[in-house]
């Protein structure tokens, strides 16, 4: 079972739709006040996993 913290959810319902993971990134920025490296670096890791555990795919 995986569960997902709120932060998490955030990025998960962004991908509910294709974006780029840039675009995630500027809408978590957004969102969440902090560093933009480490909020940047957060999303890098949650989609890298997502995409390794086929929770995500990339498309064209």
């Amino acid at each position: 079972m995986i569960t997902l913290n709120p932060t998490c959810t955030s990025i998960w319902k962004c991908y509910q739709k294709p974006h780029t993971m840039q675009e995630v990134i500027d809408e978590m920025i957004h969102s969440y006040f902090g560093n933009k490296t480490d909020i940047a670096k957060d999303i890098c890791r949650f989609t890298s996993e997502a995409l390794y555990y086929g929770l995500l795919k990339e498309v064209d």
